[in-house]
């Protein structure tokens, strides 16, 4: 039965496990130095673009954020796409007006989608610029633009991914998916270490050339992981910097996390689709960091599923492997289910459920992926 487990959970294992040791070592092993960088004067204009709907309860504090960075305000230019805004977000924003003189507004009538909207607000940035993408529940700390501006100063590095940090734990289920994000910052911070291979920036908050910025296709539904990758043409390099810290708060529910992760899920396949015909954008380094670190990944609920299918039609053993897997997922959800009416959080069977309710996100997405996607018009997350 062990030979068996091993070779169900064999994509997990190999992503989850073997590939992120394998970088540890290799960043530890490595003699790479970082070049000398500048710090004392700014040497970008930096365009904050961002993406909204109906965020009257962070745009403020979003507002505010930008206000007290370091950076040079004559030197930074948000500009906010309002995608059919109902609220009072319009507003809040023209009450900063007098002190961000620099802002943009563009109203969007109808419902758009985040990516259309960012293709829509590039087309305002001069190609001398940096563009710091991000949404409106990500508060940057004063010190976080400058810090990722200083990495263009090195001329093959197209994108710099910020750190993200979560400030409070206002429901239970929030506390795992913070644990698996600062799990993935790590394995993003050695692949950057490494070899600037970055699979992918935090869609929160990351910065970009101009000139790097690939339009998203229409109806992708995820556009920072085609942008990033699209950042490897030419020899680019996209980073992540430790010390560049974002703040996001972490607060929706399990059902909350299954819908954003069955929406992502739907978007990944869709870039995995395009980048396996357009091949040549990635070199080989790079395909075996896509293919350990997201394609084992995204694959491994579709492999567990085929595979206990299939085993029924084998020996008795298979069979039993097969219901003893069931067996375990329906336990699992029993504990969690009857913990949480007690208020009794333990920490390994939760952790556990979230992780199964993570992948079935991902095998609906797929599923999702298959029907076709009509829209990429998304329903933020709720604020508190």
């Amino acid at each position: 039965m062990l030979i068996w487990l091993i070779y169900l959970f064999l994509p997990m294992l190999l992503s989850y496990g073997l590939y992120p040791l394998m970088l540890y070592l290799f960043v530890k092993l490595s003699k790479q130095t970082s070049p000398i960088i500048n710090l004392d004067q700014p040497t970008f204009d930096i365009y904050i673009l961002t993406a909204l709907h109906n965020e009257e309860k962070v745009i403020a504090k979003k507002l505010q954020s930008i206000l007290d960075s370091q950076y040079p305000q004559q030197r930074i230019f948000p500009i906010f796409g309002l995608d059919a805004c109902t609220d009072q977000s319009a507003t809040i924003i023209e009450q900063f007006r007098e002190k961000m003189p620099n802002i943009q507004v563009v109203n969007f009538p109808q419902r758009s989608g985040k990516p259309f909207i960012i293709n829509t607000l590039q087309k305002m940035v001069p190609e001398h610029a940096l563009i710091f993408l991000t949404d409106a529940n990500v508060f940057p700390d004063a010190a976080a633009l400058g810090i990722l501006a200083k990495n263009f100063q090195d001329p093959t590095v197209m994108l710099v991914d910020a750190t993200f940090r979560n400030p409070e734990h206002k429901k239970d289920d929030a506390i795992f998916e913070q644990d698996y994000n600062s799990y993935e910052q790590c394995i993003k911070s050695w692949e950057s270490d490494l070899n600037g291979t970055l699979m992918g920036p935090s869609g929160g908050g990351y910065m970009i050339r101009a000139t790097a910025f690939t339009c998203v296709p229409d109806n992708f539904l995820v556009d920072d992981f085609f942008i990033g990758l699209n950042c490897f043409k030419n020899g680019g390099r996209c980073l992540q910097d430790k010390d560049a810290i974002c703040y996001e708060s972490v607060n929706g529910t399990l059902a909350d996390e299954f819908k954003r992760k069955r929406r992502i899920a739907a978007g990944n396949f869709q870039n995995l689709a395009y980048f396996l015909r357009h091949n040549e954008l990635l070199s080989a380094k790079q395909w075996s960091c896509f293919f350990f670190h997201k394609i084992l990944r995204w694959i491994h609920p579709i492999w567990v599923c085929f595979h206990l299918f299939f085993y029924f039609f084998l020996t008795e053993a298979s069979r039993m492997t097969a219901l003893f897997i069931i067996i375990l997922i329906f336990i699992n959800a029993l504990f969690n289910m009857v913990f949480s009416k007690v208020h009794l959080h333990w920490k390994p069977v939760k952790s556990v459920h979230y992780f199964i309710i993570m992948n079935m996100g991902l095998l609906w997405g797929f599923f999702d992926y298959l029907k076709g996607i009509k829209s990429n018009v998304w329903q933020p997350t709720p604020r508190n």
